[in-house]
């Protein structure tokens, strides 16, 4: 799993998640991410999951801390673009209840319209 930035938006940027997200050695360094973008007053994340193939519970934690620590901030963490395998995940888990899911980046952006 590889996390970039692709971008800032008012208030704060663009993720985008490559490869399997599973747990494991870059859970760490998400948080560490997410912490230091909160502490540049950056608190919204959007996270573009078109090149995340596949996800597991733990890769799904690393997001739920992801948007616990940005929350507790005052802050949102919103999903989208998610392929096949991760939109299964996250429909049968039902963390499309918890984390905000949105069809595009737009959508994302406006944060209205999530599924």
């Amino acid at each position: 799993m590889r996390i970039q930035e692709k971008g800032e938006i008012p208030g704060g940027v663009i993720l985008s998640i490559d490869g399997d997200l599973y747990g494991g050695p870059h859970a760490d360094d998400f948080y560490a991410l997410i912490r230091n973008l909160i502490a540049q007053g950056k608190k919204l994340v959007l996270v573009d999951l078109a090149k995340a193939r596949r996800a597991n519970s733990s890769g799904l934690g690393i997001l739920i801390r992801g948007y616990a620590l940005l929350k507790d901030a005052g802050g949102a963490l919103r999903v989208f673009n998610l392929s096949d395998g991760v939109d299964h995940m996250f429909k049968i888990t039902r963390f499309n209840s918890i984390i905000e899911v949105y069809e595009n980046e737009e959508e994302a952006r406006a944060g209205r319209g999530g599924a």
